[in-house]
């Protein structure tokens, strides 16, 4: 059975394997500084970090920022020698549970890979958002990157796109575009 556990204490082992799992799964270009990291996990509300576990073991983690309105996934990763297992879907699954409002942002489907991503999370009941988005540079010496919008629930992306934008711009990012 799979658990979500919230982790605030950026010093436990759920921590690091947390923080280990988004430097090898990710592009730097695709997450923040780890001091920045760390400060908002045991800092801030919105920001949740979760450590997913079956029967104890730790097979993922998943960081998700709790809008009024929405809920964001920012980064969801399966430990390497747990992928296609079906691990995904079920993790998944157990966010869907507590949150009835999802978006996240996937690349755009220029490769293999970016198009897998994008049906994993079509299979898992989301929808692609086709209007243009820019994720904003995470660091200073950073790129910007070219994605998708892919959203679950009852969100009505063509009247709210804008100010989900405006939300993930100014709360994930720090960067205010009014």
């Amino acid at each position: 059975m799979i658990t979500l556990e919230r982790i605030k204490n950026i010093n436990s082992n759920e921590y690091l394997f947390t923080e280990m799992l988004l430097t090898q799964s990710f592009p730097i270009d695709e997450y923040r500084n780890l001091d920045e990291q760390k400060q908002n996990v045991s800092t801030l509300d919105i920001f949740h970090l979760y450590v997913a576990k079956d029967k104890g073991t730790p097979i993922a983690f998943i960081s998700i920022w709790k809008f009024h309105d929405f809920s964001y996934v920012e980064h969801f990763a399966i430990e390497p020698t747990m992928r296609n297992k079906g691990y995904g879907f079920m993790v998944l699954d157990k966010v869907k549970e507590q949150e009835p409002r999802i978006v996240l942002e996937v690349e755009i489907p220029d490769n293999k890979v970016a198009q897998k991503r994008i049906d994993f999370y079509t299979r898992n009941g989301f929808l692609l958002c086709k209007k243009q988005y820019i994720q904003p540079a995470y660091r200073p010496e950073g790129n910007e990157l070219p994605m998708h919008i892919m959203y679950y629930g009852n969100v009505d992306i063509e009247k709210e796109f804008d100010k989900i934008k405006n939300q993930l711009y100014l709360h994930v990012y720090g960067k205010n575009i009014e």
